[in-house]
């Protein structure tokens, strides 16, 4: 008995499923009994019979991964590998992901101002140009940094303040002022006399400066000015004044 070759078994790629045909073999035996009637003996033949019948089966070998750029290990050649987007290494032949990597360059502004190349950029960005040597300078920033009230009696209201650089270079000697707005009705009724700010390396605080006042019960605001007549070239001239709100019993 001779059983034709069946077709060879295909393998599966990207994400496919697949189906192979092949013949499946029947072999029948008969036996035949034959009567002489002249010598009355009896012939047995066997004889064999084969069919082939087609039959379809699916491989069960599960689904692969397809090639693309969240798996681009499973790419098996160069032009599989960069339609999926990904990066074919030539030297091992194998699939990589492709990485991107964003560099942030610095470019003229207030935090660096060495970067800025002309008068009117260093400006625009809050820096100081320098006529002299052509160069962007660093500006300083002068803040309230702490701010304290207490009354002691009704007689008396004592403020305690500080001063703070927040720019990059030094900062000059400033003027410090405090205005109290009795009743919250838009006028100043009180002024302090002029405090004096030494000059502050960037990031430093002034000492104490302490102002008292016979206070009036009820509601009031109360301004605090850093460099208020302007003395000192900051990099930010709007944020040199705060009000705050208070009531006395």
């Amino acid at each position: 008995m001779r059983i034709p070759p069946q077709a060879p078994l295909q393998i599966p790629t990207n994400n496919q499923v697949f189906t192979t045909t092949v013949k499946e073999t029947t072999t029948t035996e008969a036996t035949q009994i034959t009567l002489d009637p002249t010598t009355l003996q009896t012939t047995t033949t066997t004889g064999t019979q084969t069919t082939m019948a087609p039959t379809t089966t699916t491989a069960a070998m599960g689904i692969l991964a397809a090639c693309d750029i969240g798996t681009c290990s499973t790419c098996t050649g160069s032009p599989e590998c960069t339609t999926a987007g990904c990066l074919w290494n030539v030297s091992n032949s194998v699939c990589y992901t492709t990485t991107t990597t964003t560099t942030t360059v610095p470019v003229c502004s207030a935090s660096n101002c060495q970067l800025c190349s002309s008068d009117s950029a260093c400006s625009t960005a809050g820096c100081s140009w320098n006529n002299i040597t052509s160069a962007c300078l660093s500006k300083p920033n002068l803040l309230r940094h702490a701010f304290a009230s207490r009354v002691y009696s009704s007689e008396n209201q004592t403020f305690w303040l500080t001063v703070r650089n927040a720019g990059n270079t030094v900062a000059g000697a400033s003027k410090f002022r405090v205005r109290i707005d009795i009743g919250r009705d838009g006028t100043w009724d009180v002024t302090s006399t002029i405090f004096d700010v030494s000059a502050l390396n960037p990031n430093t605080v002034s000492s104490n400066i302490v102002f008292s006042w016979d206070p009036v019960s009820g509601g009031h605001n109360t301004e605090t000015c850093v460099d208020f007549n302007n003395e000192v070239d900051e990099s930010n001239e709007n944020d040199n004044c705060q009000v705050s709100s208070g009531w006395v019993p």
